[in-house]
């Protein structure tokens, strides 16, 4: 029980991920946007492990 619902979770907040960072990418099509979404998601990781 406890790995399915690690990973389902973990599903829905990579796909959550996802789509705000195609909406950011839509609104805001810069050359630097990458570096912002490798910050980004860098501290995302650091905070969940």
């Amino acid at each position: 029980m406890g790995a399915a619902t690690f990973i389902k979770r973990f599903l829905f907040i990579a796909i959550k991920q996802l789509l705000r960072l195609e909406t950011v990418l839509i609104r805001s099509s810069q050359p630097n946007y990458e570096k912002a979404a490798f910050t980004l998601s860098g501290q995302r990781m650091s905070q969940r492990f």
